[in-house]
């Protein structure tokens, strides 16, 4: 089948990454006041203050967080069951993505608090998302996952994951379903990463 997104979508499958000298990552999260909506395909989170992340010495503003599950990538054919998306935007009009990793294992009081308040507002601290270790992360240029699937993002997956209860993976998944769009083709493009 032809493909007809372009050359850099997204998600892909890693494999064979290579270790590279990448940017440190800076995260400048603040509590915000927000609403987990269910927006028919997923859990999202609207951020609307001035959180930001910095690759290297480059801005990105945080603009909101969402979930799917499957996780999106895999990695040599491996997937994890679910992932959560940190999306962020600079000034320029390009996109950065924070994936981390959602595993199963002990419950995730901060996920609780999304499932038990879904569709009401609560103070939220997105650095809750973060695992302890991000030095870490794999990064290639590829697509956003949704439509209009633009080519004008750099996906940064962290190597550390987060955890949550078999249960709690089993009710995002209620919620959203299968919301992972499917593995893309690579085609020339080189996954690098750094511990």
């Amino acid at each position: 089948m032809e493909h007809i997104f372009g050359k850099h979508q997204s998600p892909i499958d890693i494999s064979k990454p290579i270790k590279s000298d990448l940017p440190d990552l800076s995260f400048k999260y603040k509590a915000t006041q927000c609403k987990p909506h269910d927006n028919h395909y997923s859990i999202e989170i609207q951020y609307d203050n001035q959180s930001l992340l910095y690759i290297g010495d480059h801005e990105f503003h945080l603009l909101q967080f969402h979930f799917h599950t499957p996780a999106e990538h895999s990695f040599d054919g491996q997937q994890h069951p679910m992932i959560a998306h940190l999306v962020h935007k600079n000034t320029h009009g390009f996109y950065a993505v924070i994936a981390v990793i959602v595993d199963e294992g002990k419950v995730n009081p901060y996920l609780q608090k999304l499932i038990g308040n879904l569709e009401d507002s609560i103070s939220f601290d997105a650095t809750n998302l973060l695992p302890s270790n991000t030095s870490g992360y794999y990064y290639y240029h590829g697509s956003l996952t949704t439509k209009p699937y633009s080519e004008n993002v750099h996906w940064i997956i962290l190597k550390d994951s987060i955890t949550a209860s078999k249960e709690q993976i089993a009710h995002f998944e209620k919620v959203m379903h299968h919301n992972a769009r499917e593995l893309q083709p690579a085609f020339d493009r080189v996954v690098r990463y750094r511990d």
